[in-house]
């Protein structure tokens, strides 16, 4: 009996999900992902391992990802007024205290507004370059994607939302709209699958998979094991309660899979 299947990636958690399971040693997590990686065999792998009865058709996997990187806070520009820089450093004195308290002491003891001014552009020029400097990791890893893309078969990246980033802080926020396009696609897209694979530990999708399966449709989640056998934390547990069943792939499958196994041994 034939088994229709489509594959949902949440494109983040399986991400950070190999940089978490496989060090440095085993690929360089500057790149996006593994680049050696087959992603039609390996999705197709997966779904023969969650359904051994069947003959199963992988129709598509869809990988959900962001699609661009916001910026906070608005920057210093040039056509801002002296009086503007310095009430923009006013708003952000709270996140300068912490990131940058040296700064912000160095500016508090200027003499005057004009000394204030150079600091704060000074400051926006670093932003500046710091915001470039993502924008361009961003776009490498949209070529990335792209280039999984093209090499594979039966993989469409579905990109929607934004992630924040923030300058100050040097660090991204939290982003939702992955979770809710996902879980959008998966009862959307019930009538040309017969199972649900879903790639992620996230209990967001709890909601979701409940739906799917109103719909008459069978909903299998995917977890990877530690070397030591264990499961990575997460909302596995609450999504494993909900789906029909779920599957565990191990640290050693999975390493062969990436094609990480000629890497540098553990020591």
């Amino acid at each position: 009996m034939e088994n229709r299947v489509c594959i949902f990636v949440d494109g983040e958690n399986l991400r950070f999900t190999i940089k978490n399971l496989f060090s440095p040693k085993f690929f360089n997590h500057k790149e996006y992902m593994p680049i050696d990686t087959n992603w039609d065999q390996f999705f197709d792998n997966i779904a023969i391992k969650a359904l051994p009865d069947y003959r199963v058709k992988r129709i598509r996997t869809y990988w959900y990802v962001i699609d661009k990187v916001g910026f906070y806070p608005p920057l210093i520009h040039q056509n801002m007024k002296q009086s503007e820089k310095i009430n923009w450093f006013a708003k952000n004195e709270t996140y300068l205290n912490k990131t940058k308290k040296s700064f912000v002491e160095a500016l508090q003891a200027c003499s005057n507004a004009d000394e204030k001014e150079t600091k704060l552009d000074k400051l926006s020029s670093d932003l500046i370059g710091l915001k470039g400097s993502v924008d361009s990791t961003h776009k490498s890893i949209r070529h990335k994607q792209d280039l999984i893309a093209k090499d594979n078969n039966a993989i469409e990246f579905c990109r929607s939302g934004e992630i924040q980033y923030n300058l100050l802080k040097r660090q991204y926020g939290k982003e939702k709209t992955v979770d809710v396009n996902l879980s959008l696609g998966m009862v959307l897209k019930a009538p040309i699958y017969d199972t649900a694979i879903i790639v992620s530990g996230d209990q967001d999708y709890v909601p979701a998979v409940q739906q799917v399966k109103n719909l008459g449709k069978h909903v299998i989640n995917v977890s990877f094991q530690k070397i030591d056998g264990g499961l990575l934390p997460g909302g596995a547990r609450k999504l494993n309660e909900v789906t029909d069943w779920s599957m565990q792939i191990s640290f050693q499958e999975f390493q062969t899979a990436l094609s990480l196994e000629q890497k540098l041994p553990l020591s």
